[in-house]
């Protein structure tokens, strides 16, 4: 293990009593950034764990910037429950109003979870779920910065079903990976 930091890069070495122990990382980072930026590489890749990155709450650090996807989704419904925007039954809501490009794309990415699943477990490949989950981030935070959700008539309910099923991918994704899918940060 190398890790990385304000003062450069130093390769871990119990020999040469150079290390830091697993809880004073914990307690430095956190426990969901240490865990997440564990699980990020292929197992067969040194792992370089970049101590500064995994302090920053900025969308430069991966495990915040899918929790802040899972976080934008969870304030939007509480949003769209209070303007009384939100559906009675989302599993019954006609999808068609959705036609933006990345509404499209995020229906075809959430299709693959279950295999992104399969394989992440099969190979014994955590980092396959982290990639998919950040390609996930990847869509949907462009996308919430540019298409209006609430108050847009019939999209309006199609597009709080799309991310439903987006939170959901979400929070059972992080949850694999034993990280928090926080409704508020």
């Amino acid at each position: 293990v190398t890790l990385k930091g304000a003062e450069g890069i130093e390769k871990m070495s119990t020999r040469a009593g150079r290390f830091l122990r697993l809880k004073d990382l914990v307690d430095e980072v956190g426990r969901d950034a240490t865990r997440y930026f564990m699980v990020m590489r292929k197992p067969e890749s040194h792992l370089v764990f970049d101590f500064e990155l995994a302090k920053k709450q900025s969308l430069e650090n991966p495990v915040y910037y899918v929790q802040y996807a899972h976080t934008r989704i969870a304030s939007v419904f509480r949003e769209a429950e209070a303007r009384g925007d939100m559906p009675e039954d989302l599993l019954s809501v006609d999808l068609t109003p959705l036609t933006e490009p990345e509404e499209l794309l995020l229906i075809r990415e959430l299709d693959r979870f279950p295999d992104v699943v399969r394989k992440a477990a099969y190979d014994f490949a955590p980092h396959l779920l982290c990639e998919y989950l950040e390609a996930l981030a990847g869509i949907f935070h462009p996308y919430y910065a540019r298409v209006r959700i609430l108050g847009q008539g019939a999209a309006t309910p199609a597009r709080l079903a799309l991310l439903a099923g987006l939170k959901l991918v979400l929070f059972r994704g992080l949850s694999l990976l034993g990280v928090r899918a926080p409704e508020q940060m």
